[in-house]
């Protein structure tokens, strides 16, 4: 669990309570007093959520999957269609690999370039919504913090830009002066799968070998962990769906 602000330097006096305000905890919005030692903003929230590090959560849910008898297999595919009669039901969550596995047009990536620095004095999240981009500086172990961001549309580029690295740090020594004291330990670049929405749905495929049940589950943009288990009950709802009705034709 952690705890931080959502701020708002966009000229906009009022924001409207988002939606999620009632499911992440201690929802408030600034008050004056958290004004006199957060970065210039116009209005923003204090709340308390949940922090997900990937390189230690992904790890997690694989070994929870593994624990529960699930298999891992690692291969390189060109199609769906090469899964064709080895699977009842194949769940696509190529992300962006999608765009060539499935042929979607509308999958783009949106490149994110972050800093990991050494600063254990930092202990809440500090989100920054400007005019132009969102800056971001977030707790992501016992001594780093993470800060951001940048938003690439259609940018393959995996080699961190320096120019860049230098933006991120003079916005958000800006926000928390303490931060020019950081030590920077990493740069890395990142890709979103963006598309127009979320693509979560059943499709059934013909092949050669007969049809081929799909649950497509990928296009999540920069929310992949946000909404990810939302995502998978829908998604293994599909499954169940499939599942279902290729029983019923086995007894037909």
């Amino acid at each position: 669990m952690v705890s931080g602000y959502q701020l708002f330097a966009d000229g906009d006096l009022k924001h409207e309570t988002p939606f999620w305000a009632e499911t992440v905890f201690n929802f408030r919005r600034v008050t004056p007093l958290d004004k006199a030692y957060l970065p210039p903003h116009n209005d923003g929230y204090f709340f308390t959520t949940l922090l997900a590090h990937p390189a230690l959560y992904l790890p997690w849910l694989i070994k929870r999957f593994v624990g529960n008898g699930g298999v891992v297999v690692q291969r390189r595919i060109q199609s769906l269609l090469d899964l064709s009669g080895k699977y009842d039901v194949v769940v696509n969550c190529t992300g962006l690999g999608a765009a060539a596995i499935v042929n979607d047009n509308t999958l783009q990536p949106v490149s994110g370039q972050v800093l990991k620095v050494v600063a254990p004095w930092i202990k809440h999240f500090i989100l920054i919504n400007t005019e132009s981009e969102l800056v971001y500086i977030i707790p992501s172990s016992a001594d780093t913090v993470t800060l951001g961001g940048t938003y690439g549309t259609g940018n393959w580029d995996k080699t961190p830009s320096k120019d860049i690295s230098k933006r991120i740090l003079e916005n958000c020594c800006k926000g928390v002066p303490s931060l020019k004291h950081a030590k920077v330990v990493g740069e890395f670049v990142g890709f979103r799968p963006v598309r127009p929405t979320v693509r979560l749905e059943r499709e059934v495929l013909t092949t050669p070998k007969g049809h081929l049940q799909v649950v497509h589950n990928y296009g999540h943009g920069g929310s992949g962990y946000t909404i990810h288990w939302g995502s998978a009950r829908d998604a293994t709802s599909l499954v169940q769906q499939a599942l279902r009705e290729l029983r019923v034709k086995a007894q037909l």
